[in-house]
């Protein structure tokens, strides 16, 4: 690759809107000081596994990759986006290690109707930012969402869902019955009504048919 002799001074690399088909992948670990890596509006159809101790920035949006091959090791990354991919399902564990991940973009993949449980499980803080807007996403279930809006409370970090057809029935009590999860959550109910709107005596029935725990 042309770029291997200056390796140790790049700190930035942009190939975007091209015809760029692969990437090699492999080479990341030798540049050293690459922070930042924009790969955007490219034909790439595959993530594979990737090492890289100093990339912070991945930008893949509006690509074409529909595969996510393995769990990477991005230690410090803190912004991964992949907007307008036709994603629709991410191994268990990707996130695991990408313990300073402070910004997550999949608005306009293709991850619904429901996500797996610990599909999302990183070492996030509570003031991360999860895009998954426009996914046809139908049930904000406990077992996925629970573990990451708890941590989410404890700070102002958001899991962002508008634009996606929420059934507001009991699976979403656990969410509406803990006041301090609130915040956590944006987005609406297939009817159109926010979250934020829905009020706690009309999910009374839900604790009661013993689907769901307030605490």
């Amino acid at each position: 690759m042309a770029i291997l002799p200056s390796k140790e001074r790049i700190w930035k690399l942009q190939i975007t809107n091209s015809a760029l088909g692969d990437f090699p992948w492999d080479i990341l670990p030798q540049f050293s000081n690459l922070t930042h890596l924009f790969l955007y509006g490219n034909p790439l159809t595959t993530l594979p596994r990737l090492d890289s101790a100093s990339l912070k920035q991945l930008i893949l949006f509006q690509d074409e990759i529909a595969t996510i091959e393995s769990v990477s090791s991005l230690p410090n990354l803190e912004v991964l986006h992949m907007a307008s991919n036709p994603l629709s399902e991410i191994p268990i564990g990707f996130f695991s290690v990408l313990g300073n991940l402070d910004m997550f973009f999949c608005q306009s993949c293709s991850l619904g109707p429901t996500l797996a449980t610990g599909i999302l499980t990183f070492g996030f803080g509570p003031e991360t930012t999860i895009h998954l807007q426009n996914n046809e996403l139908t049930e904000l279930t406990e077992e996925v969402f629970r573990p990451m809006v708890q941590i989410l409370s404890q700070g102002s970090g958001t899991i962002q869902l508008s634009d996606n057809p929420v059934d507001c029935g009991c699976s979403i009590a656990w969410w509406v019955l803990n006041p301090q999860f609130h915040w956590t959550v944006q987005g609406q109910c297939a009817d159109g009504n926010f979250f934020q709107s829905l009020n706690t005596d009309d999910y009374q029935d839900c604790i009661r048919d013993g689907q769901i725990h307030s605490a």
